[in-house]
């Protein structure tokens, strides 16, 4: 099924702007992610070899994925070796209708034999050893993201509105994206889960799993037993994905309601979550940074985590001049490339960078 296209502008329906009806993720190639990581290899012997440094104790790989999560991609890894999922370690969630490029670590007593574990019609899943490590990679192990995004459907009539200078610094607010809440073919109810999870309301959480279009889903619809032995059941690492989205939401509700006091803003609706934007571009009067709550796992359980995030995101866009997009006849498509700190979201940055290019029609 090919990807809906991803309106990513919500504009009140009496004025559209420049800009209103471009597209991201018309196809995952429109969307590439490469991590840049911060764990360190410690030999780059073939993965077939014995290692002969004592400290070195995981595989490491990159996983190039299309089409796919990054738990299914774990799950696809998992199945070849006969071992359980939480011996795969990741550093970062990556998007689902995107090509996508991250690492993971193996114990080393595992080694995968092939390259390509998985292809179906327009999913794919690669790996390729670059070396070993004493350490398996843990959440957080990442600098961050670059990323290149091509925005499509853009009308001709638009083009003037389009920056003419190849680079642009951009500041944005970096509120979680609507990934954070749910998967493209599901509804938006992540950190609805969660909030179940952390109130210990399992009989509630286990039907919106059912529902959500998650690698986990059809589990959950199976699932005959209690709700409490199918969330146990789970790598525990999904079970803190769904409680870290409850507090996402909780943290972009709070620097929405921090904005609305020093500026007016509009209610923009993207797959059924509600964000506040400015309708000037000025916003330098929030704080940098704000506290925010995590859930990774802590000896093997799911415990909360205070920390900072930061409000405010600075970054260099690289900006490639329109060109005629084959896949819209008749409209224009560009190509933006960046790079995030880790925890931003591209799709994010995009869509307010978009914005400010709109509003100055209005």
């Amino acid at each position: 099924m090919s990807p809906t296209p991803d309106s990513i502008i919500g504009i009140p329906p009496e004025f559209t702007p420049p800009l209103a009806d471009a597209a991201l993720k018309t196809t995952p190639e429109d969307f590439v992610v490469h991590e840049t990581p911060r764990f360190h290899l410690e030999s780059r012997t073939s993965a077939n070899k014995q290692i002969s440094s004592l400290d070195s104790r995981y595989n490491i790989f990159l996983v190039s994925k299309r089409n796919l999560t990054t738990f299914q991609a774990i799950g696809f890894i998992a199945d070849a070796l006969n071992i359980g999922r939480e011996k795969i370690g990741y550093a970062g969630l990556k998007d689902e209708n995107a090509i996508t490029h991250q690492y993971f670590s193996i114990p080393e007593t595992s080694t995968l034999h092939k390259d390509e574990l998985f292809t179906d019609q327009d999913k794919y899943l690669r790996v390729t050893f670059i070396g070993t490590s004493r350490e398996p990679i843990s959440v957080g192990d990442l600098f961050g993201n670059s990323f290149n995004i091509t925005v499509r459907n853009i009308a001709e009539s638009d083009l003037a509105y389009w920056p003419t200078e190849s680079k642009r610094h951009f500041e944005f607010i970096n509120y979680y994206d609507t990934q954070r809440f749910g998967v493209p073919t599901g509804p938006s109810q992540t950190h609805l889960i969660g909030k179940y999870l952390q109130d210990k309301e399992f009989d509630n959480a286990l039907p919106l799993v059912a529902a959500s279009g998650s690698a986990e889903a059809l589990a959950a619809q199976q699932h005959t037993g209690t709700a409490v032995d199918f969330f146990d059941s789970l790598d525990q690492r999904i079970t803190s994905f769904y409680r870290s989205a409850h507090y996402s939401f909780l943290w972009n509700s709070s620097v929405a309601d921090r904005l609305r006091e020093i500026s007016p803003v509009e209610k923009v609706y993207r797959d059924g979550i509600e964000y506040s934007f400015p309708q000037e571009d000025n916003f330098a009067s929030l704080p940098l940074a704000s506290p925010y709550t995590t859930v990774r796992l802590v000896n093997s359980s799911p415990t909360a985590l205070h920390q900072e995030r930061a409000v405010r995101v600075n970054t260099l866009f690289h900006l490639e001049a329109p060109k005629e997009d084959s896949l819209h006849p008749g409209k224009y498509c560009a190509t933006i490339s960046f790079f995030l700190p880790s925890g931003s979201y591209a799709t994010m940055a995009i869509a307010q960078f978009l914005r400010v290019i709109g509003a100055k029609a209005q």
